[in-house]
């Protein structure tokens, strides 16, 4: 069965991409066919199908590595899309809308090629528990309870690692 897999990122540190990423290659094998999607700076919709990594994730221009993986990634993907929300403020709002245009993707994707993996790249506090703001869901738990088959790869703000696995 086709995996779904979350990477966080952390926007201002490089190599949490690669790092959450190297940990679900020590477990799992990706598909030699899979899509990637990439938090954009504030979309309302889901942004054309591309397979040109400049710009969806504009912080890392700069960071070494973590270019690296994304243009390796994007360079290797079947489809790259961009997604998120315009609202600014990190609110459920915001983060329900966000999920509504990974799903949407999902729900595309899955369409196209049934037996594709897809990689969501998104930012590691859209991944995180939030008891600040209520209502708040991760997406990866979100989407597992709705489809399953789920993984989620990311590295909290004290440098403990979460890794969720469908297993």
């Amino acid at each position: 069965m086709p995996k779904v897999i979350f990477i966080g990122d952390d926007h201002f540190d490089d190599k949490t991409i690669k790092n959450n990423l190297d940990r679900f290659k020590k477990k799992y094998n990706l598909s030699q066919k899979y899509a990637l999607l990439l938090e954009v700076d504030y979309s309302d919709e889901p942004e054309t199908n591309t397979n040109d990594a400049v710009g969806i994730v504009t912080e890392k221009k700069t960071g070494k590595e973590d270019w690296a993986v994304l243009t390796n990634l994007a360079s290797k993907a079947d489809c790259c899309y961009g997604f998120d929300h315009s609202a600014k403020t990190f609110t459920v709002f915001r983060q329900n809308k966000q999920y509504q245009n990974i799903r949407k993707l999902i729900d595309i994707i899955r369409k196209w090629q049934p037996s594709m993996d897809i990689i969501v790249v998104v930012g590691t506090a859209h991944l995180e528990e939030n008891k600040t703001e209520n209502g708040w869901i991760p997406h990866h738990e979100r989407l597992d309870k709705e489809i399953g088959n789920t993984y989620c790869y990311f590295t909290y703000e004290d440098g403990e690692e979460f890794d969720y696995d469908d297993s």
